[in-house]
């Protein structure tokens, strides 16, 4: 018996519902390449089956799928939308000419045209730009918004309230090197976090 090994393009070209959603489960784990694969499958059910409301229960197909895959449904058409823009030879360019991830991609798509992310992402290359963070802030500088601020650190900390309604903050063991990055009398925001001891 021959068994021929079907490619991830031939699953997406043919659509079927079972293998896409097969599909959308394995490549999960890639965290950047995965993202695009399950947007472009759910370019193609969207495509095959037209969002026909009756095979799939009053739902559209995406929504059956980001069920199946146990995906948000606002995820999977985020991936969609990505895997539009960035279209697999576009896509393929990008990272290998400016060696970015996914979320920095998400970023660039920002500048609403080709032409205009390339251009973003060739200016951060030029000036060593190297994290998500870094790329969503200087996208802000350069579209006039609010910049993202710079996260400075993680610290784990225990929270205490004195009768007086007074809420204290205690860390230990902070690194050296981010007690050189916090500057006395400067405002801080924190985001709080409930952690399992």
């Amino acid at each position: 018996m021959n068994i021929r090994q079907i490619s991830h393009e031939e699953i997406i070209a043919e659509a079927n519902y079972d293998d896409c959603v097969n599909l959308g489960k394995q490549v999960q784990d890639d965290v950047d390449l995965g993202r695009f694969k399950i947007g472009d499958i759910g370019i193609a059910l969207k495509k095959r089956y037209k969002d026909d409301k009756r095979q799939w229960y009053g739902n559209g197909v995406l929504d059956e799928f980001a069920k199946d895959i146990q995906r948000g449904k606002k995820t999977i058409q985020e991936y969609c939308s990505m895997s539009k823009f960035w279209t697999p030879e576009k896509r393929q360019y990008v990272i290998e000419r400016y060696a970015v991830n996914y979320s920095v991609m998400k970023v660039a798509k920002r500048f609403k045209t080709h032409r205009r992310a390339e251009a973003f992402l060739r200016l951060c290359s030029s000036e060593g730009v190297n994290t998500v963070d870094d790329y969503a802030r200087r996208a802000g500088e350069l579209k006039g918004g609010k910049p993202k601020p710079k996260k400075v650190a993680r610290i784990d900390m225990r929270c205490t309230r004195s009768e007086d309604g007074k809420l204290t903050l205690h860390a230990d063991n902070i690194p050296p090197e981010i007690l050189q990055e916090i500057e006395l009398g400067k405002m801080y925001t924190i985001d709080i976090y409930s952690i399992e001891e």
